[in-house]
């Protein structure tokens, strides 16, 4: 089993707040930065989300590649289907 990156514990962290989220690895990086005060470079923050696409998954997080003539973006986006939701709902 592979470890979790810190980066991505941030990045549900702050996926979780806003909801969802479209627009670039840069577009992201900046809004990381705003929510938690790390410093990732776009391209890192990209791969690290791949890497670790089933944690994500996992946690009700899901995320889509979209790419238009001017630039190549991506929406990650929370269903708010957790375990918290279920048990509040009980």
């Amino acid at each position: 089993m592979q470890t979790v990156d810190e980066i991505i514990f941030l990045l549900c962290g702050f996926i979780k707040s806003v909801v969802a989220f479209t627009g670039t690895a840069t577009e992201l990086a900046e809004g990381l930065r705003s929510f938690s005060k790390a410093e990732i470079p776009p391209a890192v923050l990209k791969k690290k989300i791949i890497k670790h696409m089933e944690y994500l998954n996992k946690n009700n997080i899901r995320y889509c590649e979209n790419r238009t003539f001017e630039r190549r973006e991506f929406t990650i986006c929370y269903d708010g289907n957790d375990s918290m939701t279920a048990e509040t709902n009980a």
